[in-house]
């Protein structure tokens, strides 16, 4: 059984007043992989 090392629980973010995330879940747990892509800026 591996270990959990991050865990976001119902985030919400917004830009603008607009929001692009809604009651977003994840978990990370040990020895796991995780890339996030997106544009550079």
């Amino acid at each position: 059984m591996s270990k959990e090392l991050i865990r976001l629980a119902n985030c919400v973010m917004a830009f603008d007043n607009e929001v692009v995330l809604d009651k977003i879940n994840l978990s990370i747990q040990d020895q796991e992989f995780l890339t996030l892509l997106g544009p550079s800026g």
